[in-house]
């Protein structure tokens, strides 16, 4: 109800939650019950309501269940379900959802299919079940490991053939990925003004 919490406390609406994700002043719950739960801010449509209104209460969203991960970053989200479908709402300024625009989306949209795995950070990268890593979104100073200087990729590049990934790391600024063959990670960091920083 707009109050401010200088401390932990909990949420009188849940009591029993299996995923958490929070963006610029919104929230989405999943519970254990496979119900997803959203509120807060929703100017460019992130709650997935259909509508840009803020919403005070808990709301929940009817028909997605199966939740495998959740990640909120600003005003945007994306969901992956057990099935491989991946989701994503809300702002796509960078291309981010990869269907080549920068339309935001006040529902939830399938984005791609047969995801294993994903990692977001106003750029997208997308672990197929092929084992093959696409990337999609902010490619400034070539951040997404394109090759090229396009500063955004609104359809999904092929990055990496890239079978048992490990774990990934993604900033702002830099992409780390460890595959499993290879204990050393891979590292995309580009500064002009700092160069071969990432190796120090």
């Amino acid at each position: 109800n707009g109050i401010e919490l200088n401390t932990f406390t909990p949420h009188p609406s849940f009591n029993d939650v299996n995923l958490v994700a929070c963006g610029d002043y919104c929230s989405y719950v999943y519970t254990n019950d496979g119900e997803l739960y959203v509120f807060g801010r929703n100017e460019n449509g992130q709650l997935g309501l259909g509508g840009n209104e803020t919403v005070q209460e808990p709301v929940l969203i009817p028909n997605i269940t199966g939740i495998k991960k959740m990640v909120a970053v600003n005003a945007t989200c994306f969901i992956l379900l057990d099935n491989g479908e991946l989701l994503a709402v809300g702002e796509n300024a960078q291309g981010e959802f990869g269907l080549g625009d920068y339309e935001s989306r006040n529902i939830f949209t399938t984005v791609a299919t047969n995801v294993e795995n994903f990692w977001y950070n106003n750029k997208t990268l997308i672990y197929y079940s092929d084992n093959y890593v696409y990337g999609v979104g902010n490619n400034n100073c070539n951040k997404l490991g394109l090759g090229n200087d396009v500063s955004t990729s609104i359809t999904p590049a092929k990055l990496l053939y890239t079978p048992g990934m490990k774990t990934v790391g993604i900033g702002n600024s830099n992409i780390m990925l460890v595959l499993s063959s290879n204990s050393t990670p891979i590292i995309n960091y580009v500064s002009k003004s700092i160069p071969n920083f990432e190796f120090a």
